[in-house]
């Protein structure tokens, strides 16, 4: 990216897809913030567990419709 511009795909709030560490599912996750020195985005899963997932563990809802 531009120098000076966050270096992150998703956005505080934003509703995605989180991979569930160690597994092939995705689920619905919210962001919460993001840590530009890990480049790791905490995410909060709807049973309140909170996890850090790396970028590339992340994906857009609307992928996942048919």
């Amino acid at each position: 990216g531009a120098m000076g511009m966050p270096n992150r795909k998703y956005a505080d709030g934003e509703v995605v897809m989180g991979r569930w560490p160690g597994s092939v599912l995705y689920y619905e996750v919210q962001v919460t913030s993001y840590d530009d020195a890990s480049h790791l985005y905490t995410v909060k899963y709807k049973d309140g567990t909170e996890l850090a997932l790396k970028e590339s563990d992340i994906r857009l809802q609307s992928s996942f419709k048919q």
